[in-house]
């Protein structure tokens, strides 16, 4: 892969003798470099980690969105206790919405519906959920976004 290209993280792991993982996807996305270990070994460097594969939307003309885009998008967007946004297909995304006392609805759809369609991608189908809470993970973390779309590097 070329150095600064987004991609999937793949790691082996040869010294778990009961287990050996090889070739194993854990869901990471990361950014490889050109730079070189100081140590001397030569193995590739990884420049940063981009997120999670389930975090990172694809938009419908195919390019990536990190899942802290939406997250600075609420950071401007009061009366947001909570969000979180679902990737069902390319074209759609559901916004689930947990509400605070002063949440505008009208405002928030249209601040969302402007902002992503300029800075994501025209073409997303945005609907736009209100709901009374939005649970946690199975795995007891939260989750702000979602993607079931795979991520094509």
């Amino acid at each position: 892969m070329a150095a600064g290209s987004v991609g999937m993280i793949t790691v082996t792991n040869l010294h778990n003798y009961a287990m050996p993982l090889i070739r194993y996807q854990m869901g990471d996305m990361g950014r490889p470099t050109d730079r070189q270990p100081t140590c001397g070994r030569g193995l590739p460097l990884m420049d940063v980690v981009e997120g999670r594969s389930a975090d990172v939307i694809t938009t419908p003309s195919g390019n990536l969105l990190h899942g802290e885009f939406f997250t600075h998008l609420f950071y401007k967007l009061p009366g947001v206790r909570q969000f979180h946004v679902i990737q069902e297909t390319r074209e759609n995304l559901t916004i689930k919405i947990e509400p605070m006392q002063t949440f505008q609805r009208e405002e928030a759809s249209r601040f969302l519906e402007e902002t992503i369609h300029q800075h994501g991608d025209p073409a997303f189908k945005i609907t736009l959920e209100v709901v009374d809470k939005i649970p946690v993970a199975s795995s007891g973390k939260f989750r702000f976004t979602m993607s079931r779309v795979p991520v094509e590097v």
